[in-house]
């Protein structure tokens, strides 16, 4: 018999990160609205622009509260609020954005892999 001490157990696989929402879903909206806020402060000196700069600061501001609220574990809830910002952020490119054009595209395809439709998405 010999006297070698036990390994101690396996620690599990990685968990995740925290109980906010998957990143492929927090980054491309906050990608989104820094490249907003970066758009609708370089045309600001314009006068003419001032009716492209009002939107997309206000979706860049929209962007950045959804980004936080995503933080919280009752993210599933926001779906449809998810959903409606990258259709904006899609609709950007009308305004010359075509970063948030490429950030709405990857919600939107990533949106039902991350947050499946379950029960506690139905509020």
């Amino acid at each position: 018999m010999t006297d070698t001490p036990e390994a101690p157990p396996q620690q599990p696989a990685a968990a995740p990160a925290g109980p906010g929402a998957p990143n492929i879903i927090r980054i491309p909206i906050l990608i989104s609205a820094i490249l907003n806020s970066l758009l609708a402060l370089s045309w600001i000196p314009f006068c003419i622009t001032i009716i492209l700069t009002v939107p997309l600061a206000v979706l860049a501001v929209f962007e950045i509260l959804l980004f936080i609220n995503l933080g919280k574990p009752d993210y599933a809830t926001r779906k449809p609020r998810i959903k409606l910002i990258a259709i904006l952020e899609m609709c950007a490119v009308l305004l010359g954005s075509v970063g948030a054009l490429v950030c709405g595209i990857i919600v939107m395809v990533n949106l039902d892999k991350a947050i499946p439709d379950g029960p506690a998405a139905e509020a």
